[in-house]
């Protein structure tokens, strides 16, 4: 063994951390990993973005919901309506494994062409702290589309002219073009303030303007806008849906971590990070801290400007007496502190998810007369599996309202006005009589346990009272293993 024993490190395994070879061999372990993740993890919407893409193929862009009887005749904005038949061609040619490795493939192009050539030896430590956080929200998903085009716009913002192209793509394929278009007009920004320069600040406003308008060029043309604008001003969603709530719901140490190593040094160097760079880093890591969804979208920004601060640092101690040895010596802490943090909270990830299967292969079989009540977690399981029963509510379908789709409007007779909320009061309140018998349901399907995955805050204490009034009142369980019970009613 060559080189000198430091704490129990070889001094030369610690340099070799600062190299493109170490870069690759992460890199090469993240793909491990996350592909691992997505063969192993089921999106509890993946059925319905699998259907919906079937539906679109065969049945062209529906114009009421066909998988839904509480709101039948609403009109289905699917933001990602590309990627649904994509993801069911996929599925049917190359199946599940070949998806999760096409989606593990765009995860890790992200993070490589997110990551500068002349950065990427000094991005081991903010990858490694990353990692938990990009692994808890990969697989096959629809949302990595927006990790693929927001480091495609950073790179590409100084070609403006490109970007109308871009957003035409990005806006057909998922709903999160709209944050691409707020760092598209924090550029302008930053650019005037820094040129002032007149003629370039109206251009880039004309392709501004030219990339908002073409994004109208979808199926939904000008409601695709309003159905992002339903989503982000739902009070329901951000109280109640697990990924929508602020960033002190679930503690991420990986994120807290890298934030705070990001702040620490980003003020020591501030004067090496651009103003874009500055705007960027803290409207993402606001953004982040207002819901959960985005917090993958500012570790994108925080792995290139957490290496290009560890470049400085490196630099910076090269200078001073004995900053090589102590430089070493806080290239182990932060070493053991990114391998423990990630190693602990990846360990807590979950990785067999639980769904109804047995269940519903008795369903099949065992059809019911009425209509099927069920966990919202599973309704795009249920779309995709159970095609014979439509569902109450499944993951498209919290921000769906009449009284403001697409303008305010009264919901037809026998359709729920606000499914969502109408979902909370049973599965929370146990207000399930009128409803009940509203819809016609005459069966439940419910979670034997609490599902592995975090989807409503305080799911916990979902369905405790619903249950107990079914069992008062007769109804009768028909089926139970060791995930779901389905209890019928009883007309006897």
């Amino acid at each position: 063994m060559t080189g000198k024993l430091v704490g129990g490190f070889d001094s030369h395994i610690l340099r070799q951390m600062y190299s493109h070879k170490s870069f690759w061999v992460v890199i090469t372990l993240l793909f491990g990993l996350v592909w691992l993740k997505g063969t192993t993890t089921l999106d509890p919407d993946f059925g319905s973005h699998y259907k919906t893409g079937e539906t679109i193929i065969y049945s062209g862009i529906p114009k009421a919901d066909p998988f839904s009887y509480t709101m039948p005749s609403f009109l289905p904005i699917s933001h990602a309506w590309i990627l649904d038949v994509l993801l069911f061609w996929g599925q049917n040619k190359i199946g599940f494994v070949g998806l999760a490795f096409i989606c593990t493939l765009i995860v890790i192009a992200t993070l490589v062409v997110s990551i500068p050539r002349e950065l990427r030896k000094f991005s081991i430590f903010p990858l490694m702290v990353s990692l938990p956080v990009i692994l808890s929200r990969a697989g096959v998903r629809t949302q990595i589309i927006d990790w693929l085009f927001l480091v495609v716009l950073i790179r590409l913002k100084n070609r403006e002219y490109l970007l109308p192209f871009l957003f035409l793509i990005w806006a057909n394929l998922h709903g999160g073009f709209v944050i691409g278009l707020v760092i598209f007009s924090i550029h302008i920004f930053c650019e005037f303030i820094q040129n002032k320069k007149i003629h370039f600040f109206l251009l880039s406003i004309f392709y501004f303007l030219l990339s908002v308008l073409i994004t109208f060029i979808t199926p939904y043309g000008w409601k695709m806008w309003f159905e992002v604008w339903a989503t982000i001003s739902d009070p329901y969603l951000k109280k109640y849906i697990v990924e929508w709530l602020p960033f002190w719901n679930t503690v991420e140490f990986g994120f807290l971590l890298l934030s705070t190593f990001i702040f620490t040094l980003g003020f020591i160097y501030r004067e090496k990070i651009g103003l874009f760079d500055k705007f960027l880093y803290l409207f993402l890591f606001l953004t982040s801290l207002s819901s959960l969804r985005h917090t993958s979208l500012f570790i994108l920004v925080a792995i290139p400007l957490g290496s290009l601060l560890m470049k400085n640092f490196y630099e910076s101690a090269q200078t001073i007496p004995f900053g090589k040895d102590r430089f070493r010596q806080l290239q182990k802490i932060f070493l053991i502190i990114a391998l423990v943090f990630s190693t602990w909270e990846v360990r807590n990830l979950d990785v067999n998810p639980k769904y109804p299967q047995g269940a519903i292969n008795f369903l099949t079989n065992n059809l019911p007369k009425g209509n099927l009540f069920s966990e919202y977690g599973w309704g795009g399981y249920l779309i995709w599996k159970l095609p014979e029963k439509k569902v109450f509510i499944d993951g498209r379908m919290p921000s769906w309202r009449y009284d403001i789709w697409p303008f305010k409007s009264t919901a037809p007779k026998n359709e729920s006005a606000w499914v969502f909320k109408d979902y909370m009061k049973i599965a929370y309140g146990g207000d399930y009589r009128k409803l009940f018998d509203k819809y016609n349901i005459d069966t439940v399907l419910l979670p034997k346990e609490n599902l592995y995955q975090n989807i409503l805050k305080n799911k916990d204490k979902s369905f405790f009272k619903l249950i107990t009034n079914l069992e008062k009142e007769g109804w009768k369980e028909i089926y139970s293993d060791n995930v779901a019970v389905i209890l019928q009613k009883s007309y006897n």
